[in-house]
């Protein structure tokens, strides 16, 4: 029997993130506390993510987007 591999991707902090992550490790991803993640789901803001039951799932490609959407060019002063 085999099994699917898992992909992951390494941070420069050395941290390995799989493609889905539970709601620490998708925190740890962006940067933020986990209780920032929870405050965005609770005010319907924040990245896309799935919600099995009580278990709340994020993609990688999501975090990647939201992180994306929020790029700030420099103002000129």
């Amino acid at each position: 029997m085999t099994h699917a591999s898992i992909e992951t991707e390494e941070r420069p902090t050395g941290r390995t993130f799989a493609a889905r992550m539970r709601g620490a490790d998708a925190a740890a991803y962006i940067g933020v506390a986990p209780k920032t993640l929870a405050n965005w789901r609770s005010a319907g803001k924040g990245p896309r993510f799935y919600k099995l039951g009580r278990l709340i799932v994020y993609q990688r490609d999501d975090l990647d987007a939201y992180f994306e959407e929020h790029l700030q060019a420099p103002s000129a002063q």
